[in-house]
């Protein structure tokens, strides 16, 4: 896991802490003109599956515009790096 959160903040790195340091997934901020069933089926067809924060939503709406990366359902350490490799090469803005 600590490998995981390591390689993410390696190739994201923010300067606010979305989430907790140790969290099996991460918010990755977009921003607010991306269409985020743009980026899901775009990155879908990449091979990447992700969701955008608004299903995850509970309560007020807000106007934040996140990914929802899971760092933990790769079958392999080189599958996720590899998948985090792609997600950075196609969320060029």
């Amino acid at each position: 896991m600590a490998y995981s959160c390591e390689k993410f903040t390696e190739l994201f790195p923010q300067p606010l802490h979305i989430g907790h340091p140790l969290s099996f997934y991460r918010w990755l901020p977009l921003p607010d003109n991306v269409s985020s069933t743009h980026v899901e089926n775009h990155l879908l067809n990449k091979g990447i599956h992700v969701f955008h924060s608004d299903p995850f939503l509970s309560g007020a709406s807000t106007q934040d515009n996140y990914l929802g990366i899971a760092l933990s359902s790769t079958l392999s350490w080189e599958e996720l790096k590899r998948g985090l490799e792609i997600l950075k090469e196609n969320l060029q803005f």
